[in-house]
């Protein structure tokens, strides 16, 4: 195997974990930059109500907090079409729209009073007849029985406004629903908290934290996205040079190419399952440590750095299994792991360039985690064979890694004219003096070859 064609294997290898990374840095980034919006818009509607008593104005902050917190569920399943948005045009029944917006749009009208019967008389009204209405989390209940009180008691003296209440029963909710998306629920008594901090002079910014939005589902949802992604880049990766060969020799030899294209099958039939395999767990554990499950210090952590990290800790349980079955040596573990931490590290700066030199979200960082962890690779393997040389000239071990095994070889014993014994297939038989054969010995000229220092095997040195 080549120089190249080995080290390419080994970014291969390793490219899973970084694609993973990648896009789920990407998948982060929106929900934190959601939450920021979030935010602003919070803070920007307690500023346009600073004058306004927060009886009134904690209505106009439920607002702002039911349209960001919707937008950053939105961010945080994956659903980049659906949004939500504050109506500022005063009309009535229409505070927030939210949904598909422009396509598949919902109304909604906010009530925040102080108690839930007074709340749903306020939602009695006929513009409010044509969309949702959202109301105090801890009001719901409240609501909807009031509401079905006087729709029952309206019923037969004023028909209309039994079915504005009806309406009311029906259709009155906590938070803002599309599909999988929902705002946050917030109760009467929270958004009175809440709007008295955001006026207090001595407040602290009001901040949303992604915990909150993120779960598990949204994990494994994203990782599995990570996984296939990772999945379908790795098959190009290996396939890329089989089917160069197999057009190169089509074009050469006029007919196509059946081994070439057989082999790159094979490659990738082999190398993309523990490259998807990898990838799944990189991104699991990035979205859970950034999303707040692995604490504050695995939050604050560089996502390149948690990616190098998974792939270490993967690459070394790999090398361990074949150490353990006997299929390498201890000193190819630790070399393998170096160089496996040198890609890693090579590929982590190739992915800040490749940010910079390719501003394409995902792919730019991914070129250049490939090509810093390809020269990383290959830099170690130059290195690795200088030292090895400088080990055979000196005797070096180069602090254990290299063994020093001057242990004659059967080779060199049968140049030398040593007739080696097979135990094996050695044959007992009883001595027989009388069918002994005496042979006269001939002198000819002594021929001396002087053995001299090489490697003999992976990271050892010896005769050859």
């Amino acid at each position: 195997m080549s120089v190249f064609t080995d080290n390419f294997q080994s970014v291969l290898n390793a490219m899973g974990s970084a694609h993973a990374i990648h896009v789920s840095t990407d998948y982060i980034n929106n929900v934190n930059l959601a939450i920021d919006s979030a935010c602003e818009t919070i803070k920007s509607e307690a500023l346009r109500t600073r004058n306004v008593d927060i009886q009134f104005a904690k209505g106009n902050i439920a607002e702002a907090y039911h349209t960001g917190t919707f937008n950053v569920s939105a961010a945080a399943k994956g659903q980049a079409d659906i949004s939500a948005e504050m109506i500022l045009n005063n009309k009535t029944g229409e505070d927030i729209r939210y949904g598909k917006l422009g396509s598949d749009e919902h109304i909604a009208e906010l009530k925040y009073y102080a108690t839930g019967e007074k709340t749903a008389k306020a939602l009695n009204n006929p513009a409010y007849s044509s969309g949702d209405k959202i109301v105090p989390a801890d009001q719901l209940d409240d609501v909807r029985q009031a509401a079905s009180r006087e729709s029952i008691r309206n019923a037969e003296i004023r028909p209309d406004v039994s079915d504005n209440y009806n309406h009311t029963a029906e259709h009155s909710s906590d938070r803002l629903e599309y599909d999988n998306v929902s705002s946050t629920p917030l109760s009467n008594q929270e958004a009175i908290d809440l709007t008295a901090e955001l006026k207090s002079e001595e407040s602290t910014d009001y901040d949303l934290n992604i915990e909150e939005f993120v779960e598990w589902s949204d994990i494994a949802r994203e990782s599995g996205q990570a996984a296939l992604s990772a999945a379908a880049f790795s098959a190009a990766l290996s396939a890329a040079p089989y089917l160069a060969k197999a057009i190169m020799n089509g074009i050469k030899d006029g007919e196509l190419d059946i081994v070439s294209l057989s082999k790159g099958a094979s490659a990738v039939a082999t190398s993309t399952p523990q490259i998807a395999f990898r990838a799944l767990i990189a991104a699991a554990i990035l979205n859970s440590s950034k999303a707040g499950y692995c604490g504050e210090v695995m939050k604050e952590l560089s996502p390149n750095a948690i990616g190098m990290a998974t792939s270490m800790v993967i690459n070394t349980i790999s090398h361990s299994l074949k150490y353990a079955r006997g299929d390498i040596s201890g000193s190819e573990v630790a070399l393998n792991s170096i160089k496996d931490a040198m890609a890693l590290a090579s590929g982590l700066y190739g992915a800040t360039l490749g940010s910079f030199i390719i501003p394409i979200p995902v792919m730019g960082a991914l070129i250049g985690n490939i090509i810093g962890s390809m020269v990383g690779a290959t830099v170690f393997q130059y290195s690795h064979s200088i030292t090895l040389g400088i080990c055979v000239e000196s005797g070096w071990t180069m602090f254990g890694f290299v063994d020093q095994d001057y242990q004659v070889s059967e080779d060199i014993l049968k140049q030398c004219g040593f007739d080696l014994l097979n135990l094996q297939r050695f044959n007992q038989a009883n001595f027989e003096p009388q069918r002994f054969q005496a042979q006269s010995i001939e002198i000819q000229t002594t021929n001396i070859s002087f053995l001299r220092r090489g490697v003999i095997g992976i990271s050892t040195v010896g005769y050859v």
